[in-house]
């Protein structure tokens, strides 16, 4: 009986053998049970991050100028004039690379000749 000549590579050296791929249906249940539980730290984590957080009740403006206003009395009364507005996250503080947890925020979008300077980080890319 002849046998079939045995394939080489280039270097005259007999090529691995390669398993198929195949994913087996215990490996495949075994990386979905894996991803269920990371995904389930990582929510308690940010619900316990959440519970730790206090709320904050202020406001983010920019003063516009003065004006007045007159009471029922007849009393004139100074006023700030504030332009309230969306508030834009610029960065996040982590307790890892920071040593404490925070967040910056900011109001104002920058001109555009003032934008071009940021650096990434800042731009929020």
């Amino acid at each position: 009986a002849e046998t079939e000549p045995q394939k080489t590579d280039e270097k005259g050296e007999k090529p691995e053998k390669i398993e198929s791929a195949e994913v087996k249906p215990e490996a495949k249940a075994q990386k979905e049970a894996q991803l269920k539980a990371q995904q389930e730290e990582q929510e308690a984590k940010a619900k316990e991050t959440f519970e730790k957080m206090k709320p904050i009740q202020s406001l983010l403006g920019k003063k516009v100028g003065m004006t007045q206003i007159f009471s029922e009395k007849g009393d004139c009364l100074p006023v700030t004039l504030l332009q309230l507005g969306p508030v834009f996250v610029i960065q996040k503080k982590t307790l890892e690379k920071d040593g404490y947890e925070a967040v910056q925020v900011g109001f104002e979008e920058l001109p555009q000749n003032r934008a071009k300077k940021l650096i990434k980080p800042k731009k929020g890319d």
